[in-house]
């Protein structure tokens, strides 16, 4: 396969599991983390062997400055990249531009992390709700989930999961009654009962939360929805 003339491994856009690293460097074959966006031509991090440090993405590459954008009391904050790899500013679209670039011209990437003693960014996570999956696809729950609820009207709540994973995963509630001081009951509301009653065997109504999980018409109704 080539393997013996790798110089170097990098790796990016998501996590790399622990044990899989571990693996790699007891071949003597590190793979070293990378911290980018297309919005900054790529990576903007650089880690060099034997100096690594696993699950974190290295210094600055030279001419580029990363800096902490409204850090907690441990340091983590917004971060923000300046350096001539950063792109002018999105086409025609002053106002996301304003929210992009800050007076100092730092571009904010809407990741969160901190800076270590050595300079090394570590990242801990994303102000924007953007799923990024094991395969590194970005996904943005909320048109799933909106979609979701407005195809499937017994639905109330629910959530989309998938970060580091390698597929979705979606939790949902049924719309229930309330009792007087406004807690959920296992009662289902009387429009979803209605709703089963008419799509469903009239002869065995669907009234609660318990039967209609315990139910493969229910079951297979939402998962058609879902395909």
């Amino acid at each position: 396969m080539g393997l013996d003339r790798i110089e170097k491994l990098f790796y990016g856009a998501a996590p790399l599991k622990n044990d899989t690293s571990e693996y790699f460097a007891s071949l003597n074959m590190p793979i070293t983390s990378i911290f980018g966006l297309s919005e900054t031509t790529g990576a903007v991090t650089y880690q060099e062997f034997p100096n690594i440090k696993f699950n974190q993405n290295g210094p600055a590459l030279p001419g580029v400055s990363i800096k902490i954008f409204n850090p907690d009391v441990e340091g983590a904050g917004e971060i923000c990249i300046k350096g001539r790899n950063v792109f002018m500013g999105y086409l025609k679209r002053d106002s996301l531009n304003q929210e992009a670039f800050d007076g100092e011209g730092y571009f904010h990437t809407g990741d969160t992390g901190y800076l270590d003693v050595d300079l090394c960014l570590q990242i801990t996570g994303r102000i924007k709700d953007i799923i990024i999956t094991a395969g590194g696809e970005n996904i943005s729950p909320h048109p799933i989930e909106h979609h979701l609820k407005t195809i499937c009207p017994i639905i109330s709540y629910c959530c989309l999961i998938g970060d580091e994973r390698k597929y979705l995963t979606i939790l949902m509630t049924l719309k229930v009654q309330y009792d007087a001081l406004g807690r959920p009951t296992d009662k289902l509301d009387p429009l979803v009962q209605s709703f089963f009653f008419r799509k469903f065997n009239p002869d065995h109504p669907i009234t609660t939360v318990s039967e209609a999980q315990n139910s493969p018409v229910v079951t297979d109704f939402i998962r058609r929805r879902i395909e």
